[in-house]
């Protein structure tokens, strides 16, 4: 009762049979990957919450410090603080799994077998809290233009005093191996503070974002 055979000769009905339970491999195989990698990021998942938590409260507080604002727009830029918090997360899951997924297996077994967890582009601008659009709108809204630019003023301020900081101290080593006059080193200062400015803000802003 065999149907007829394929052309290698082989019976269609095992044919068929054969390639059900290689799909159903498949589909096993990308299940378990799938789990795999879902138990691997929840795992994960604290060890990059942390400082994307404490860059958010540092946000926070540096406002409170600067700004005079009433218990009502404080209360709701917590929330959307923790709102932006949630949000990255959730993107950097997204695009943890996508990067996995494409790993190759050996590498990713090697990976999902460390304790360390797995940052994918986490410190680009927009996937940080204070870039996330729950983060940026609720700014907008809650604060006034007055409050913002106060914000910018001191910031600005903060970041030209720490400039100046950064280019006394590299000024002061270099002149330990080089021995600068005091001519060069007047000379020396404004270079290294334009110097300064063209640093990522990551490494220039660490003690304020």
């Amino acid at each position: 009762d065999l149907l007829p055979d394929a052309q290698d000769g082989v019976p269609l009905r095992h044919a068929i049979e054969v390639s059900c339970r290689a799909k159903a491999a498949i589909v096993a195989s990308k299940k378990q990957l799938a789990d795999d990698i879902t138990e691997y990021l929840n795992r994960s998942e604290e060890q990059v919450r942390v400082p994307l938590d404490q860059m958010m409260e540092v946000e926070l507080a540096d406002i409170t410090v600067l700004l005079s604002l009433d218990e009502g727009r404080l209360t709701a830029l917590k929330a959307a603080g923790k709102a932006a918090v949630t949000s990255a997360m959730k993107d950097w899951k997204r695009r943890a799994t996508d990067m996995l997924i494409r790993m190759d297996p050996t590498r990713r077994d090697m990976l999902m077998t460390r304790e360390a967890g797995i940052y994918v582009d986490t410190n680009k601008e927009e996937n940080l809290p204070r870039g996330r659009p729950e983060w940026k709108d609720a700014v907008k809204t809650i604060l006034t233009a007055e409050d913002n630019q106060r914000l910018t003023n001191a910031r600005d301020g903060r970041r030209q005093h720490r400039f100046e900081a950064i280019a006394r101290i590299a000024i002061a080593e270099l002149d330990k191996r080089v021995g600068f006059t005091s001519a060069q080193r007047v000379r020396l200062a404004p270079l290294l503070e334009v110097a300064m400015k063209k640093l990522p803000d990551r490494l220039v802003d660490y003690d304020e974002r």
